[in-house]
């Protein structure tokens, strides 16, 4: 599966799970980290739980990814997906707004 693919499958994942806003980063050129990171939030952590288990379920089937690590999935505030290329965060919105990851790696 083509990069751009996997990126519209990720986000009608999150989109049919009702999260909200959508972010992807593109970072290949200022991380060795990962070449990119979806970032989304769910209003509470039964809604990123949900939005956590959509993506990882749905990825794996379509694709037979699996992530290479998960966690924060108990307590549901900041669920990481590790997938090796790429990272998705399914963030609360007060922890988002509080670690402020959209503005983490953007350059002046």
């Amino acid at each position: 599966m083509q990069q751009d693919q996997l990126i519209t499958l990720l986000t009608n994942i999150a989109e049919d799970r009702k999260a909200s806003e959508l972010v992807l980063q593109d970072l290949r050129s200022i991380s060795s980290i990962c070449d990119y990171q979806f970032i989304c939030s769910g209003s509470n952590s039964r809604h990123t739980r949900a939005i956590s288990t959509a993506i990882t379920k749905q990825l794996q089937q379509a694709t037979g990814l699996s992530p290479l690590q998960v966690e924060g999935e108990t307590e549901g505030r900041w669920i990481i997906l590790d997938y090796g290329d790429f990272l998705v965060h399914v963030f609360q919105p007060e922890i988002r707004s509080h670690y402020d990851f959209d503005n983490l790696w953007v350059r002046d």
